[in-house]
């Protein structure tokens, strides 16, 4: 827990914080609990700006929900647990996904998936986060959840130890090749005569 004694800040149209930060269109913008948004940081919530809980946002940061340059307008979510680094920018429309990691200095342009270490200008996922990467094997039982992957753009499934297996429909004689993937670090692949590849995390 980063706060004790947390408390919510009073938060003024257009007036710093307490702790420095300012926010303009004060009803259009939800704040969550434990949260920790940096000095200097800047947060224009015309079109909604929602901050859940535990998120952490570094100094100097920039959250728009309407940006005049491009004529953008959208809301932006920021899910629980995440992290923004120092010296970011995020854009109209975006959802950053709960516990990813934006590295600092990014411009956040577009959507974020959860549990991924993503950063750059414009910003894209380099990888999991170590909330992410805690089973070693998938053992095939309990699969119970099915989504996309933002490595492979394959089916995932999940068992109850989180781990986590995404792959291609394939029909395909499976051979086991251990390699890293520019798609999917920290992870092994498998690859079948057909061309599709399966990612199982290590």
């Amino acid at each position: 827990m980063r706060f004790k004694n947390w408390t919510y800040p009073t938060i003024e149209e257009g007036k710093p914080t307490k702790y420095g930060w300012r926010v303009d269109h004060v009803d259009k913008f939800k704040l969550g609990y434990m949260t920790d948004v940096g000095f200097a940081s800047y947060i224009n919530a015309k079109n909604g700006v929602t901050i859940e809980d535990y998120v952490q946002i570094g100094s100097h940061c920039s959250i728009y929900s309407v940006s005049t340059i491009d004529d953008k307008e959208g809301p932006v979510v920021l899910k629980r647990n995440c992290r923004i680094g120092s010296h970011c920018m995020v854009m109209p429309n975006v959802t950053v996904g709960e516990n990813a990691v934006v590295g600092a200095c990014s411009f956040v342009n577009k959507s974020v998936p959860e549990n991924v270490v993503a950063y750059g200008t414009p910003v894209r996922v380099h990888g999991l986060c170590k909330e992410a990467v805690k089973a070693v094997a998938f053992d095939g039982s309990a699969k119970n959840v099915v989504e996309n992957d933002p490595f492979t753009e394959g089916v995932v499934t999940r068992d109850l130890m989180g781990s986590r297996r995404a792959s291609k429909h394939c029909k395909g004689k499976t051979e086991t090749v251990v390699a890293y993937d520019h798609l999917t670090p920290r992870h092994v692949i498998w690859k079948c005569d057909c061309g599709h590849r399966t990612a199982w995390e290590i």
